[in-house]
């Protein structure tokens, strides 16, 4: 029988580096704190605390900076950084699977463990390149369709090289972020 998923939104509670207690191996130690199931944010979680870990091995660093980075909006560069409670505040999604166990006394004992930490809002926006093949290939399909229909299609300028490259600064510029007014 499959484990149930779960899907909250969640309040970094505090952050701190840590090691595993049977390997060794580093993470990123996360405390969150359940606020409201995704699909029903009238819904209150009473008091209910998890733990997690964004593991930094080998393995798993690329997927682990990914999530800082298009889930908690990290910036930075320094592992040190996470020592310091910079994720503090900061909510996701997160995806968890209920699930239980039998410990040493024979008892079950019910836990809840993080599969995926996801963005608020589930959305990331394409880059300019991106952008531009889509509008290439698609926009030539949706005039047809428009015109087929009886209106008048849209026309879009070509973005000259100095426009490109004025997009592309603006996004690299430090603390710009086009996720920050996602209208839903």
């Amino acid at each position: 029988m499959a484990n149930e998923q779960i899907i909250y939104v969640a309040t970094v509670l505090s952050n701190s580096l840590a090691t595993s207690k049977n390997k060794g191996t580093p993470s990123i130690k996360l405390k969150l704190k359940l606020d409201y199931l995704a699909d029903d944010p009238s819904t209150t979680i009473d008091r209910k605390i998890l733990y997690g870990d964004l593991w930094l091995s080998y393995k798993t660093t690329k997927n682990t900076l990914k999530t800082l980075q298009e889930v908690f909006r990290w910036k930075g560069v320094l592992v040190t950084d996470f020592n310091e409670p910079i994720l503090v505040g900061k909510r996701c999604q997160l995806v968890t699977e209920e699930s239980s166990y039998e410990n040493k006394n024979g008892e079950i004992i019910p836990t809840t463990n993080i599969l995926f930490y996801n963005r608020l809002g589930g959305l990331k926006p394409m880059d300019v390149t991106e952008l531009q093949n889509l509008v290439a290939d698609v926009q030539p399909m949706l005039n047809e369709a428009i015109i087929a229909a009886g209106g008048t299609p849209a026309q879009f300028p070509e973005m000259s090289n100095e426009q490109q490259d004025h997009q592309s600064q603006v996004a690299a510029e430090p603390g710009f972020d086009a996720t920050e007014e996602l209208p839903f």
